[in-house]
């Protein structure tokens, strides 16, 4: 790497910025250039008006058009134009303003035009239109252009937006203007049959660019020679014409690269000198890296180690290659005064961009040497199993929903922490697979919740709707992705499946980050019956309706109240709402298994009423003793009923959602 580098020294890198010809081909008479800007930037009129006083120029003129796409940022804007004539539906046209001086001057354009060609002059509302339009010679026409915005999400609809009303002061038929040709002999408009024709400076909207231009030279002055000065200056294709010849003049960036082929052989040595000394240095430590991939090291940490070694060697190698050529030159030059050794050295100027091959060759060079042994050491430490995990087989199928388990389990007593940081993970996902604006929640009072989103499927066109479940097994919530089962080969789904679990795990580190534990001393509390407990809860429920009341009258009287009032007592009955129902969930955890006790009870109950009744009716029990059994029977079936009803109350109670934000 290091004699690499510094041969690199004696390459000579040189980048010249001028212009060549194009090619040519039979044009006409006059003696111009043609400027074309399509799918650039676009002249501007600075750029005429200071071609127009330059002492070459004898006439200049100019065509504007939509531009049809428009890079935005990330996007894009796409543009089409309409006419609309009367009440009926809009034809989509190419808009196009040209110069009535000029077109008349050196095309006589007034002869393929049926109408009243001297209203057509710069300035005006005035159109010209294709004869194949239904709309008679003083009629009223109206131009507008529909604007989309293309993004990564999809396309947005900007609107439309109209030009103005313009007058039909004449008619063209296409077939005629499409044989006319330019100063360059190439055809002077195109998509002809569909062109509505403006006036220049008829509108002005920043959806119109100017396409070209032309410029009729001055005798004396050689239109190629003007034609390399222009596009050395503007960047754009000029096609020269002169003599009946047309000349295409093009900008050009060129870039060479001297002395560099007798250094090929020397880079491919010295690329299988670092795979060896790189594969060596593997199977040195291939027992210790066996080692750490059984205690769990990260394959994609043990890839980066072996690249990283690898271009330390070749910055450090660069680096005293490159550099030192430059300090033994000096050194041997200054031996040799003081020695008074007449010797003949070869100088070479330091040039930045020698210094930065050297160092992109000598960088790229120990990257393909040593990438081959790290994605060895890779393998070692992956042990057999696949790099990227597939995720199909472990989604469960119900209906037409596909179901994936998140790896957490979490006590209800901090539901809401999970549902603010399930929330949270969502939003820290790449926007190109979720759209951070559909993320909608809910949590409800018995602690679960529900995330609503928007996963983004192929090319972002693709809209996936998905449910985050908080679910309640007991006292304890289970997390869970619910989305569509026909989308679960979408490589998107995967992939906000597999960043989802790897950001769950992260939230007992953040929870414990959250909470404030305060250790105190007391004697232990009476254990609560369940009936107690009960009556602790609806007294609870009966707060929260109270407080949920209070809010309504608040927001009754809102129109009455100043804001900042307003807001500090909404704000006070939402955090006393907040508070009860957390009291609420917590001294409810046992409520399930209680519910279902009582239906046992219920279900053991009913069933020896139904045995003692058989029993009387089969005549192996008296009346009284059945009277006798089933009374106490009935009663306690009755107070199970009324209070599995109470439960069921409380549980339904539970399960609405809070509508705190």
């Amino acid at each position: 790497i290091i004699i690499v580098s510094a041969s690199m020294t004696f390459v000579n890198i040189s980048i010249a910025r001028e212009t060549k010809i194009g090619g040519s081909w039979p044009g006409t008479n006059i003696s111009g250039l043609r400027i074309y800007s399509e799918g650039l930037t676009g002249l501007s009129i600075h750029d005429i008006t200071w071609i127009r006083e330059q002492e070459m120029c004898e006439k200049i003129g100019y065509i504007e058009k939509i531009k049809t796409l428009e890079m935005l940022g990330e996007g894009q804007i796409s543009r089409i134009a309409f006419l609309n004539i009367g009440g009926e539906k809009s034809h989509v046209i190419n808009l196009v303003c040209v110069d009535p001086d000029f077109m008349e001057k050196y095309y006589n354009f007034s002869k393929y035009v049926r109408g009243f060609w001297r209203e057509f002059s710069e300035g005006e509302k005035v159109a010209l239109l294709p004869v194949k339009y239904d709309v008679a010679i003083g009629e009223y026409v109206t131009l507008s252009v529909d604007e989309k915005l293309m993004v990564g999400m999809g396309v947005i609809d900007l609107g439309t937006r109209t030009l103005g009303r313009f007058k039909v002061v004449g008619k063209f038929d296409y077939a005629q203007i499409s044989l006319l040709k330019g100063i360059d002999n190439n055809p002077l408009l195109d998509d002809v049959s569909n062109t509505v024709l403006l006036p220049i400076k008829s509108v002005n909207d920043t959806s119109l660019f100017i396409s070209e231009a032309t410029v009729i030279t001055r005798a004396g002055f050689d239109p190629v020679d003007v034609a390399k000065e222009l596009a050395y200056l503007l960047g754009f294709p000029i096609v020269a014409n002169k003599n009946g010849l047309s000349v295409l003049v093009r900008w050009t960036l060129e870039v060479s690269i001297a002395g560099f082929l007798p250094y090929i052989i020397p880079l491919a040595v010295a690329s299988l000198m670092m795979y060896i000394t790189m594969s060596s240095v593997y199977e040195e430590r291939k027992r210790e890296l066996f080692t750490l991939a059984t205690l769990g090291l990260d394959p994609r940490n043990m890839l980066l180690a072996f690249l990283v070694e690898a271009l330390l060697i070749g910055l450090i190698g660069t680096f005293v290659g490159f550099f030192g050529t430059y300090i033994i030159s000096t050194a041997l030059l200054a031996l040799s005064s003081l020695l008074k050794v007449e010797t003949a050295f070869y100088y070479v100027s330091w040039s930045p961009l020698s210094f930065f091959a050297a160092l992109f060759i000598g960088v790229v060079t120990v990257f393909l040497g040593g990438y081959i042994p790290s994605i060895r050491a890779q393998g070692l430490s992956l042990m057999g199993r696949a790099k990227t995990r597939e995720l199909a087989g472990e989604l469960i199928i119900e209906g037409e929903n596909a179901i994936f388990q998140l790896p957490i389990r979490e006590t209800l007593q901090n539901s809401e922490l999970l549902y603010e940081y399930s929330k949270e993970t969502l939003r820290k996902i790449s926007l190109r697979l979720v759209d951070p604006h559909s993320i909608k929640g809910e949590i409800y009072g018995d602690g679960t919740f529900s995330i609503s989103f928007m996963a983004l499927g192929s090319g972002q066109s693709v809209f996936i709707p998905c449910v985050l479940k908080g679910e309640r097994s007991e006292d304890i919530l289970t997390l869970s992705v619910v989305f569509p089962k026909s989308y679960r080969e979408y490589e998107q789904i995967n992939r906000i499946l597999r960043d989802l679990e790897a950001y769950i795990i992260g939230f007992s580190s953040w929870r414990d980050m959250q909470l404030k534990m305060r250790i105190i001393r007391e004697t232990p509390k009476k254990q609560k019956t369940m009936d107690e407990i009960l009556d602790e809860i609806k007294a609870l429920i009966k707060e929260i309706k109270d407080l949920n009341r209070k809010l309504g009258i608040l927001e009754s009287q809102k129109g009455r109240l100043t804001e900042e009032l307003y807001n500090e007592f909404r704000q006070k009955y939402l955090n006393m709402i907040n508070e009860k129902f957390k009291a609420l969930r917590s001294i409810s955890v046992g409520l399930e298994p209680y519910m279902s006790q009582i239906q046992e009870e219920i279900r053991r109950t009913s069933l020896e009423i139904e045995r003692t009744t058989i029993a009387y009716n089969l005549g192996e029990i008296s009346e009284e003793e059945y009277i006798k059994t089933c009374s106490p029977l009935q009663n306690n079936l009755v107070a199970l009923k009324n209070k599995l009803s109470e439960v069921e109350e409380v549980m339904e109670f539970l399960r609405k959602p809070l509508g705190i934000p």
